[in-house]
């Protein structure tokens, strides 16, 4: 998890991040971090120089260009939580980051299917959505009467995905959200589509 703390609370969850993810690239440019990342369970960690990062960044143009699109995507997420704790109703924020911790981890290859171990507290839920723990519990609730989500423990099974996207208002790209359980995920949040253009707007 990504914090910071906020004047009120001991932290609010800005992000969440899973294998292989790179949690803190804007730290190669800024020499001050402003949040702190905390993990959820055991964790192997790797390393690297500011100065070996810029050196591969200066001599592999194509790497540098992909960690810039990581950090943009990384911006737009952030944009997306503000938005969840900000706009959103609490059940709506709910299954948003559900669909979005089930999009993340099986777009890297950790579940099949739609279900996932999801080790997260109902106080970390709490966090990240801005929420109490009691009504944590009610939306998780609330979710599974619906028929939208099964849980066993930390194990989530979105058992009506397509429908739990849309209670999240998780966005889709044209295509829609239908996939066979074989395959990867049809939808596309707003953050993982790819440009239609390769200008920028100063370059148009």
């Amino acid at each position: 998890m990504d914090q910071v703390a906020d004047g009120i609370g001991p932290f609010t969850a800005l992000l969440a991040l899973v294998a292989g993810d790179l949690p803190d690239l804007h730290s190669l440019h800024l020499s001050v971090i402003d949040c702190t990342f905390s993990t959820l369970i055991p964790t192997r960690l790797g390393f690297m120089r500011h100065d070996a990062l810029r050196a591969i960044c200066e001599q592999h143009p194509r790497i540098a260009t992909a960690f810039w699109r990581s950090t943009l995507i990384d911006a737009a997420i952030y944009r997306e939580w503000v938005t969840n704790v900000g706009r959103r109703e609490a059940f709506t924020r709910m299954a948003h980051i559900l669909c979005e911790l089930i999009y993340r981890l099986r777009s890297v290859g950790r579940i099949k299917d739609h279900i996932a171990d999801i080790p997260i507290t109902q106080a970390a839920l709490g966090d990240a959505l801005g929420l109490s723990t009691v009504h944590v519990n009610r939306m998780l609730q609330e979710l599974r009467r619906k028929g939208l989500i099964a849980t066993s423990g930390p194990t989530v099974h979105a058992l009506d995905w397509p429908n739990l996207v849309r209670a999240g208002d998780f966005e889709c790209d044209a295509k829609g959200c239908r996939h066979s359980p074989a395959s990867p995920p049809a939808h596309r949040p707003s953050w993982a589509r790819k440009s239609k253009t390769s200008a920028s707007p100063s370059s148009r």
